[in-house]
């Protein structure tokens, strides 16, 4: 990478599989992830903070309520979304604060777990803020996920694992031919600074900070204590699931064959997790409507259908 080329790395995963820590650890080898009153403030459920973007996440939520979803909704995006008409305000949104939040930095990040079903409108906002991409994806055992979701959101496991498997596909999908890293949670709390060496040389990223400043700051960061859900590999998982969360942990361990092997299945275990969706919802996959008025899609459910779908507290 030439060395006035400017540079953007996106943290992708599920929610609750370790992409706030990731984050954070770009934050410690100096890369700017907004301005510190931007950031979402700390929480009970992410001591450590989100390091997100509230701008960022808050287009990211609006363009999704106009797609007639939100960021826990396992319907499928419509096809060719990015090329709707109430889609061109919300990408004008995010160029606009880029160049404002970004637009003097050489190197920045920013991570929503949004962005993994996200990527093929920011490929196009890449390309026009001239930065060249890399990708840090976060995986976690997608049981644990289920877990967590469901003590933080009362979400039930079989819409958990479904937003699990769309989340990890997508990010496998939409980052091929980037430089990217694949990160085990796990694995990151146990072996961190193996783990920000990985990255580092993944990612190609400079040196822009002291070895010591970094390890002061990681111990405090990353703390095995913080891992509160622990499930064992492949456990009472669909065998699609089960597969995909295999590749993926090859993946972070090194294996160069895993994720191409993952991007060969792709197309089966898709069809096999909206089959689970419908069999959940007890209909078939939801219709799909185009409201020309507004230039969006809508996803319709028989009334009811979605009841085993949502959390316990919608």
């Amino acid at each position: 990478m030439g060395r006035d080329q400017k540079q953007v790395i996106c943290v992708l995963g599920m929610h609750r599989s370790g992409t706030s820590l990731l984050a954070g650890c770009l934050n410690i080898l100096g890369l700017t992830l907004g301005r510190r009153e931007n950031l979402m403030s700390p929480g009970a459920d992410n001591p450590t903070g989100f390091w997100e973007h509230r701008g960022i996440v808050t287009v990211h939520d609006h363009l999704l309520a106009d797609l007639g979803l939100n960021w826990h909704d396992p319907s499928p995006l419509p096809e060719r979304w990015t090329r709707l008409p109430a889609v061109a305000a919300h990408r004008n949104a995010l160029r606009r604060l880029c160049l404002e939040e970004f637009g003097g930095s050489r190197i920045w990040a920013f991570k929503d777990p949004r962005v993994c079903r996200l990527l093929p409108l920011w490929h196009a906002l890449f390309t026009e803020l001239g930065v060249t991409p890399g990708f840090l994806i976060a995986v976690r055992n997608p049981l644990e996920v289920a877990e967590s979701l469901a003590r933080r959101n009362g979400f039930k496991r079989p819409k958990s694992l479904l937003l699990w498997l769309w989340h990890n596909l997508a990010a496998r999908e939409h980052t091929s031919g980037y430089d990217r890293v694949v990160v085990e949670y796990a694995s990151l709390l146990h072996h961190p600074r193996s783990e920000l060496e990985r990255i580092k040389y993944g990612l190609r990223l400079p040196n822009l900070r002291e070895s010591g400043d970094i390890d002061k700051d990681l111990a405090a960061l990353l703390k095995p204590e913080l891992r509160h859900q622990h499930a064992a590999n492949g456990g009472d998982l669909p065998e699609t699931m089960a597969q995909t969360h295999a590749l993926l942990a090859e993946a972070a361990n090194g294996n160069a064959r895993a994720l191409p092997l993952l991007r060969s299945r792709i197309a089966s275990i898709r069809s096999d997790a909206l089959r689970q969706m419908a069999t959940l919802a007890q209909t078939p996959a939801p219709d799909t409507s185009f409201l020309p008025e507004r230039g969006i899609y809508r996803f319709r459910w028989p009334p009811g259908a979605t009841a085993r779908l949502k959390p316990e507290n919608d």
